[in-house]
């Protein structure tokens, strides 16, 4: 499952030695529903075990490693039992006699571990789909993502059974706007297809401030180029150099089957002199091999 890397830390963290304490110092719970838990510290990446009861006497195993401040899914299984201590999965043996002890199944800490890595297991997925429907640099949708985000007092606080209803909606809402942005980008595309006279350098001055390096994008892109050299030109000679860098990075993102050859003599031919035009069809042309 995908996680998402923040910054790192050499040393334990004050959450993992809390982990540490609470796992040594609460009493064993006797509830049929109690959840096994075995933490391995060590100075970089702790490692924490969880056995989960599941159906049919079976368990649920999930291990986590603590690193760069983010509880990581390393590995699940599902675990049979053999006898009152063993368990075997089809990757895991597991021995609940050796150093694990009994916890609430809604023990804050365990809530922490599980919720925390949900979490952030989300928010990477989002992310990555995102990238692949509405562009890498969609400020729209990244400056908002974790919007409905469940909190993380609510992480400790919440039953990670009740915290996945709480993800999923986070998740739901959020893809719903994906749709929504990609929606709005290809009714843009389809306006651009069908409106070349009511281009000015407005739209396009937009268009280029909202651009996420995406199909959509990138084909509105080509064909604004193509078709509406002249206002596109104006608008690229009233950039800074910083922003005029970041419009030649887009072009070198374009994919091979757009038209950028024909947008490349389109630029080359208009009639608006831009100091900057030959740098254009220069990265055009490299497109198109």
């Amino acid at each position: 499952m995908t996680t998402v890397p923040v910054a790192s830390s050499p040393t334990i963290k004050p959450l993992l030695l809390a982990v540490v304490v609470l796992f040594g110092l609460l009493p064993d719970a006797k509830a049929q529903d109690s959840i096994h838990v075995r933490v391995l510290p060590a100075k970089i990446a702790t490692q924490i075990e969880l056995a989960i009861p599941a159906a049919n006497k079976s368990y649920i195993y999930e291990k986590y490693t603590h690193f760069k401040n983010v509880y990581w899914l390393d590995r699940t299984d599902t675990l049979r039992s053999v006898n009152d201590s063993l368990f075997v999965g089809k990757q895991v043996n597991l021995s609940l006699s050796k150093n694990f002890s009994t916890h609430s199944r809604c023990d804050s800490t365990i809530n922490s571990i599980r919720n925390s890595s949900l979490s952030h297991r989300t928010y990477a997925a989002l992310d990555a789909f995102a990238r692949e429907e509405i562009g890498y640099d969609n400020r729209q949708f990244r400056d908002s993502i974790s919007l409905r985000r469940p909190s993380i007092a609510a992480e400790r606080a919440t039953c990670h059974s009740d915290f996945t209803l709480l993800v999923s909606k986070w998740r739901h809402y959020q893809l719903a706007r994906i749709e929504q942005i990609k929606q709005q980008k290809a009714q843009r595309l389809s306006w651009i297809r069908g409106n070349p006279a009511l281009v000015n350098t407005d739209f396009v001055r937009e268009f280029l401030n909202s651009y996420g390096a995406c199909d959509i994008d990138q084909e509105a892109l080509v064909h604004l180029m193509h078709h509406n050299p002249g206002q596109f030109l104006q608008v690229v000679n009233q950039l800074s150099d910083i922003e005029f860098d970041v419009v030649k990075l887009k072009l070198s993102d374009l994919p091979p089957h757009l038209n950028t050859a024909g947008a490349a003599t389109a630029i080359r031919n208009s009639t608006v002199k831009a100091g900057r035009k030959r740098q254009l069809v220069r990265k055009l042309k490299k497109g198109s091999r």
